[in-house]
């Protein structure tokens, strides 16, 4: 009887940089530092099985629970928000509810080289890193070899139209990124700021607004920032994050919120300010010769008063 063929792995790689990774941080955040643990058990179940993807159902839902010590709906939980920033593939968890992304296979693939044999499922495929002679992968009909994958070629062809015509979401986010580019905040394209953005159209999303509109706000953030002449994401991501907490989503609400602070600023000022004492310059300090004259003649005539004509009683 022949050997079953080995799927997964003994071991799976994890990049240094796993806890500085946005989507990571943002799950973190969400769900607790627990979390980590959560996700480290979710890879070890994908890699040690099948080796690049694992069916998400109750029972793995109980299994990673109980590996990590926790209840089952925090990691329901955790499955959800990893999904929503989609460090699980969306679409394939949400068609065929499996977990796995286009990092993960490719590692996968890496750790398989020197197998004889590799057995890849063409529905769950993201990677095109699958040109090797000890691959197969398994269709609708039939397992062929990758070099004369019909399927795989209509797949290329697929994603390549796709690429060619952009989503709305894709065509606001180079619209975004073009603006913020051309007026000195750099190029957003493939680090930290780049992602930031796609999870504020995400978070934004959340909150009930459309993509224009979130493509909107996130312009007359950069605007403000502009105006203050900060042309820095760490700068306006602050703008950003001040504005979403005060649940401010609209340009009238943003210039509402503005005039009031404006107004109580004002208004302090006005009563901060203490009155200013004026009194009358005395006569002397404009004529001291005239002054000091005039008050001689005056003891002068007292003193005649008092005296006589004699005022010094001669």
């Amino acid at each position: 009887m022949a050997r079953p063929t080995k799927k997964g792995l003994d071991y799976f790689p994890l990049d240094v940089d796993f806890l500085s990774d946005l989507k990571v941080r943002r799950i973190i955040k969400a769900c607790g530092k627990e979390a980590v643990h959560i996700l480290v058990a979710l890879l070890a179940n994908i890699y040690r099985d099948e080796g690049y993807y694992v069916l998400w159902d109750d029972d793995l839902a109980f299994l990673v629970a109980d590996e990590v010590g926790t209840k089952e709906g925090t990691v329901e939980e955790l499955v959800k928000k990893a999904v929503q920033v989609k460090f699980f593939d969306k679409d394939i968890f949400d068609k065929y509810s499996v977990l796995t992304s286009k990092g993960i296979q490719s590692r996968y693939i890496l750790a398989t080289k020197e197998r004889k044999k590799v057995e890849l499922e063409y529905k769950y495929l993201l990677t095109n890193e699958v040109n090797r002679s000890n691959i197969s992968i398994n269709g609708r009909n039939n397992s062929v070899n990758q070099g004369n994958n019909q399927q795989s070629k209509e797949k290329e062809s697929k994603e390549k139209e796709s690429k060619e015509q952009p989503t709305d979401e894709e065509e606001y986010l180079i619209k975004i990124y073009s603006y913020l580019e051309s007026n000195g905040f750099g190029s957003p394209y493939g680090n930290t700021m780049g992602d930031n953005i796609k999870f504020w159209f995400q978070d934004l999303e959340e909150v009930g607004l459309s993509t224009q509109e979130a493509d909107e706000w996130l312009i007359f953030g950069a605007d403000t920032a502009i105006s203050n002449n900060s042309r820095n994401w760490r700068y306006l991501d602050g703008i950003l994050r001040n504005r979403f907490n005060k649940r401010l989503f609209t340009k009238e609400a943003i210039e509402g919120a503005d005039v009031t602070r404006q107004t109580g600023t004002s208004k302090s000022s006005y009563y901060s300010k203490k009155p200013i004492r004026t009194e009358p310059i005395p006569e002397w300090l404009n004529d001291p010769e005239g002054y000091n004259a005039r008050k001689e003649a005056e003891i002068m005539e007292r003193l005649r008063k008092e005296a006589g004509d004699d005022p010094f009683g001669n």
